[in-house]
This record gives structure tokens, C-alpha cells and sequence, in this order.
């Protein structure tokens, strides 16, 4: 693409200093015979043809050229876009750590208390039980 690009601009430069139009008249009405003429005339037109298409294909090309950029473009965005999205995540997720942590610590110190106050629970049902066990056997020996 950059060497059409080159010879394009090398053939708008000829033009336009040199009156390449006029040489192709030149070329054309400088034939010594009508075949010869015409002959000269299809070889201007594969010029020109070839020229166009040339012009043509760099022009495409450009335009794909572009499309692709502006494809390249939207993609670098939205991967930046999922990259600050991950960062979140990332911060949501130590957030969510730390809670949890929190929560578990919460949890495991509410165990503890509820184990010593069954264990104190239980001393009292003892002390109560050998307590009515003793009045029991005062009392009725």
C-alpha cells in the first residue's frame, strides 16, 4: 500500500509539472498510421485503466486501513474499560475479604461466649442437682 501510495504521488507530481495529459494526446496524434493510432490509443487507456485501478485499490486499501484502526481503537477502549472494571472487582472483592473475616471473627467470639455460658449453665444445673440431692438425703435420713 505505501509503495501505490508512492508511485501515486510520483504520477500526481509528473502530471501537474509536466502536462502528462498533452503527451498522451501527443503520444496519440503523433502516430504514423491509423492502426498505429489506434494501437497507441489502447495503450493510453491500459494507462489510465491501470492508473485508476491502482488509485482505486490504494483508496480501498486506505479505507480498510482505517476500519481497522478505528476497530483497533474500540477494542483498546473497551479492554481499558474491563480493566478498570476488573480493578473494582479486585477492590470489591478485598472489601468482601475483610467483611467476611470480620464476620467470621464476629461469629467465632459469639461461640466462645455462648460455650461459656452453657458451661456456666451447666455448673449451676450440677450445683442445683447436688444441692436438692443433699437436701433430699438430709431430709429423709
Amino acid at each position: 500500500m505505501e509503495k501505490r501510495r508512492a508511485v501515486l504521488a510520483k504520477q500526481a507530481r509528473t502530471l501537474q509539472s509536466n502536462g502528462q495529459t498533452v503527451n498522451y494526446v501527443d503520444f496519440v496524434l503523433n502516430a504514423e498510421s491509423v492502426t498505429d493510432a489506434i494501437a497507441r490509443v489502447n495503450v493510453v487507456t491500459r494507462l489510465v485503466t491501470a492508473n485508476r485501478e491502482m488509485f482505486n485499490s490504494q483508496k480501498e486499501d486506505k479505507e480498510r486501513v482505517d476500519r481497522a484502526e478505528v476497530k483497533a481503537k474500540n477494542i483498546m477502549n473497551r479492554q481499558r474499560e474491563n480493566i478498570v472494571a476488573i480493578e473494582q472487582n479486585a477492590i470489591d472483592l478485598k472489601e468482601q475479604e475483610a467483611t467476611k473475616t470480620a464476620v467470621i471473627a464476629r461469629l467465632a467470639t459469639e461461640k466462645t461466649t455462648i460455650q461459656t455460658k452453657k458451661e456456666v449453665e451447666l455448673v449451676r444445673v450440677a450445683a442445683e442437682k447436688a444441692e436438692a440431692a443433699a437436701k433430699k438425703s438430709f431430709c429423709c435420713s
